[in-house]
């Protein structure tokens, strides 16, 4: 036996803790669970469960590129929207989006690859993403507007209104 595991023996593993989820989701400006339950009626004929959905983050994050906007946890069946988008500056149907992007991880787990890669976004999954009624809305959104959203807190109309608003504050009368 080693000297010093005589005198200093190895300590127990801990376990890890858990905490209860904290399931809030009444926002500001979205209530996730009304979101959730018009989504499971329109696309899911009510088939889903009633997963928890929350908000998680904080509303006033540093911009980064990357973003993680809402995620669905597997083996604890629950869904969390990223805080950032409890905002008037994004819009119903994309937050709607987000949200049924997240249910459809429940309905379409992931799979295995051909290579024993875990594919989370296969085939079926994202055939089935594309039935969302605002899909290409939603996904032209994000791409010439989430970003913009992310870093200054509006929207390119909402900074143009903005702009008219102040220069108005200065034209001579």
């Amino acid at each position: 036996m080693n000297l010093l595991r005589r005198f200093f023996p190895r300590k127990p593993k801990k376990l890890p803790r858990t905490r209860p989820l904290r399931c809030e989701p009444e926002g500001k400006t979205y209530h996730l669970q009304e979101i959730f339950d018009q989504i499971n009626r329109d696309y899911f004929k009510s088939q889903i469960p009633q997963l928890p959905i929350t908000w998680f983050g904080t509303p006033k994050t540093r911009a980064r590129r990357h973003r993680l906007l809402g995620y669905y946890h597997n083996e604890k069946k629950f869904i969390k929207i990223h805080r950032l988008l409890d905002q008037p500056e994004f819009p119903n149907f994309f937050i709607s989006y987000i949200v049924y992007h997240e249910m459809l991880h429940y309905l379409y787990p992931p799979i295995q690859g051909p290579l024993g890669k875990r594919r989370i976004h296969h085939r079926a999954f994202k055939e089935q993403e594309k039935r969302f009624g605002d899909y290409a809305i939603a996904k032209q959104w994000e791409k010439e507007q989430l970003w913009q959203v992310i870093v200054n807190g509006q929207t390119s109309n909402t900074a143009k209104a903005k702009r008219t608003r102040s220069k108005e504050k200065f034209l001579p009368v």
